[in-house]
């Protein structure tokens, strides 16, 4: 199943808006962001494994919220634009700005929703979902090690029906490459 009744295309409700030829072109202006702008450094890469897994990370940029980008910067950047990963994004981004939604669904948007993350990881793509929220992004820099699950706890309870590999991520966090 890889569409889940799109009304109309780019709603994050098919996994076939995603675009590689559109990712290719945003990696040299997200590789300008990572190293320049936010000067990120990752690690743990060696862990991923070749097939699907969840990624479960932490918001922690403030209004910019850099942290999911900038994971799919590294992504796209390690495995290529083909091996795909989607990123689940808040519902309201599609009514308070339709038009970055719509463009983020190209690089892999799909709506934060069980229904459509679990098409993606039964298709063999992994998913990165940051279920903190506006409530994640504003917290304290020393809870910054933390995911904090905010209302979107029961998001994350349709995985555990099958097994599929959970990695934290916080990818904004000061480490090696």
């Amino acid at each position: 199943m890889k569409s889940i009744a799109s009304p109309k295309p780019c709603q994050g409700w098919s996994l076939e808006d995603r675009n590689p030829a559109v990712i290719s072109t945003l990696i040299p202006r997200w590789k300008w962001f990572y190293e320049c702008y936010f000067r990120v450094q990752t690690s743990g890469w060696h862990h991923v494994p070749s097939g699907k897994a969840l990624f479960v990370g932490s918001h922690n940029g403030g209004l910019a919220a850099p942290d999911l980008h900038m994971f799919m910067y590294d992504w796209f950047y390690r495995f290529g634009a083909q091996r795909p990963l989607y990123g689940l994004m808040h519902k309201d981004m599609w009514r308070v700005n339709p038009r970055v939604a719509e463009f983020a669904t190209l690089g892999g948007a799909i709506r934060a929703h069980p229904a459509i993350a679990r098409a993606a990881l039964q298709s063999g793509a992994s998913v990165a979902v940051f279920p903190g929220g506006v409530q994640d992004v504003f917290r304290l820099h020393r809870l910054r090690d933390r995911i904090h699950f905010a209302i979107a706890k029961g998001l994350l309870s349709w995985p555990c029906k099958k097994p599929y590999l959970l990695f934290p991520s916080s990818p904004m966090e000061p480490m090696t490459r």
